[in-house]
């Protein structure tokens, strides 16, 4: 099997008529627009290829400040927990989405989805992400809501329901499983 290098990927991208630019022989750098209610972001996308993976990834984020980054952290990890064939990452300062495809299998179908993941994860999250890696008062409620869903201050929070709770008034002639049970309309009433 022929190694997968820079100018299988670009073949892939022609097929999507997506414009790119072949870097050197293992990486492709192209772009994504983001549109988002009220903004639109762009952000760079990079594909390289290994031996053995393919890695696309989406730049969402450069410097996020050492103070940020923990809850940074807390939302990538959260949305992690959702995430289907990317993965949410900070790396030293900076916040990618990442799909990888094994070599072998990095077929049009396969690229198709992987980058299809990385641009629908990068439109969710990308500007949450700005905002808690650039904006203290913002990262602060965020932590103090996080907090809060650890801690649910809720008075029924973590119990189940009491037998009164579970006594539900059920109305049976509403809902019959049979017609027999069902009264005939009252033709006074009309």
């Amino acid at each position: 099997m022929p190694r997968l290098d820079a100018h299988s990927v670009a073949g892939h991208f022609d097929q999507l008529g997506w414009h790119y630019r072949i870097v050197d022989n293992n990486t492709v750098l192209t772009g994504v627009r983001c549109l988002v209610p009220c903004y639109d972001y762009r952000a760079a996308l990079e594909v390289r290829t290994t031996e053995r993976w393919v890695y696309l990834r989406v730049l969402l984020q450069r410097d996020v400040l050492p103070a940020r980054r923990v809850t940074v952290l807390r939302f990538l990890s959260r949305w992690n927990q959702r995430c289907h064939q990317a993965r949410l990452l900070l790396v030293d300062d900076c916040v990618v989405v990442q799909a990888e495809i094994a070599t072998v299998q990095c077929h049009f179908g396969a690229f198709r989805d992987a980058l299809s993941a990385v641009c629908r994860y990068s439109e969710l999250v990308g500007v949450e992400v700005s905002v808690l890696a650039t904006n203290p008062a913002a990262g602060e409620l965020y932590e103090a809501v996080e907090a809060a869903r650890e801690n649910d201050y809720s008075p029924t929070a973590g119990r189940g329901l009491t037998a009164e709770e579970m006594d539900f008034d059920f109305d049976l002639v509403v809902n019959p499983s049979s017609s027999a049970a069902v009264p005939a309309p009252s033709t006074a009433a009309r």
